[in-house]
């Protein structure tokens, strides 16, 4: 690669168990400035966003495999089947989206320390991207785990330990199929940021080998439980139901699109300018790796805000290079603090509810 684009610094980082309190923090500070609706999570609430994933997660708490729910949730049982055999409590059920929060935040944090060398950095671009879909939706979403889902996307882009690597391809499409559509933009960011491809066709040839590797095992469990537990033309019936009424909610992808990341956009836009300038080839590879998963999710699920999100590996990794560069890094704090103060909303279908500080929500909690 050029020498615009450095490989890992080579630091050892931070410790994990500083990582984990680091996590934690950056989860209270982006809770008081985006906070959820408490005053709709306290108590069900049908017919809301908050609560219309999270009854039918519970159900599957009590019985995984349970066959008699919407069509999204039959393939989504991981995260219910750990509750299950942990004793089905309620409290740990909702709890999980924002166990995943918090170790998708530690991540973050530790990533960008220890490849900019810099605590302060790492403090940085956690809050920078923790300010985004993968947390706004799984503390505000009841039953909803997008955050476990882009850890693993992550982590198939920047860990080292192949184990993982498979662990995530086993255990994420099982979460949520979204991580399936993320793969290639991942395993793309893996080959430029490690320098595993010097070319546009080897490029192309790494890309092919790791995203079939990588889906097999979600075509293979689909293909089995499948065939074990039928539900196959329920599964059709809901895709094309999805593909005949996108036209209704197509026109907000743009605004879904601008939620998922905000102000991570400036780094991760002239990173690929950038990159697309030195090598137009690649640039264009990663353009159609981000692009077209993204807008096939768009066309198949009404979440476009969530589907926007598949982008954090290209994402994390700009940011991470601006942390690198001392003339760039010093922006880092004033786009966290935008992330944390401009507005945000949560967008699905055709909704957008505007996210509240946490005073507010306070507020909204006592008088209701």
């Amino acid at each position: 690669m050029t020498k615009s684009f450095p490989g890992p610094a080579g630091s050892h980082g931070p410790s994990w168990g500083r990582s984990v309190w680091a996590g934690l923090l950056c989860l209270g500070i982006i809770v008081v400035f985006q906070s959820p609706r408490w005053w709709l999570i306290v108590h069900e609430t049908p017919g809301t966003f908050e609560w219309d994933r999270a009854l039918s997660y519970l159900r599957q708490c009590a019985a995984p495999l349970r066959t008699d729910i919407e069509a999204a949730m039959r393939w989504r049982f991981l995260p219910q089947a750990i509750v299950y055999l942990l004793g089905d409590s309620r409290a740990l059920a909702l709890a999980f989206p924002w166990l995943g929060a918090w170790a998708f935040l530690a991540y973050l944090y530790h990533q960008g320390a220890t490849e900019t060398g810099s605590r302060r950095i790492g403090w940085e671009l956690a809050l920078l991207l923790g300010c985004s879909a993968p947390i706004f939706v799984s503390t505000g979403w009841l039953g909803v785990n997008d955050a476990w889902i882009f850890l693993g996307l992550c982590y198939l882009s920047f860990g080292r330990r192949r184990w993982l690597h498979v662990l995530c391809c086993l255990a994420c499409p099982l979460i949520d199929e979204r991580f399936v559509f993320g793969l290639p933009l991942a395993f793309y960011v893996r080959a430029i940021a490690r320098s595993e491809t010097g070319t546009f066709g080897t490029c192309v040839t790494y890309l092919l080998r790791t995203v079939s590797l990588a889906v097999l095992p979600f075509l293979l469990t689909r293909l089995l439980f499948a065939h074990a537990r039928g539900g196959g033309d329920a599964d059709r019936a809901f895709l094309l139901s999805s593909i005949r009424t996108a036209h209704v909610y197509l026109w907000m992808a743009p605004m879904a699109l601008w939620m998922a990341w905000r102000m991570a956009f400036v780094p991760a836009a002239e990173v690929f300018v950038r990159l697309t300038k030195d090598r137009p080839a690649l640039g264009a590879l990663g353009g159609a790796a981000a692009l077209l998963p993204v807008m096939v999710g768009f066309l198949l699920a009404s979440d476009t805000m969530r589907t926007a999100a598949v982008l954090a590996p290209f994402v994390v990794w700009s940011a991470v290079q601006w942390g690198k560069d001392p003339d760039k890094a010093r922006f880092l704090r004033w786009l966290a603090a935008a992330n944390l103060i401009l507005p945000a909303a949560q967008v699905s279908y055709t909704t957008i509810v505007p996210i509240n500080s946490l005073p507010v929500e306070l507020w909204h909690l006592l008088h209701h």
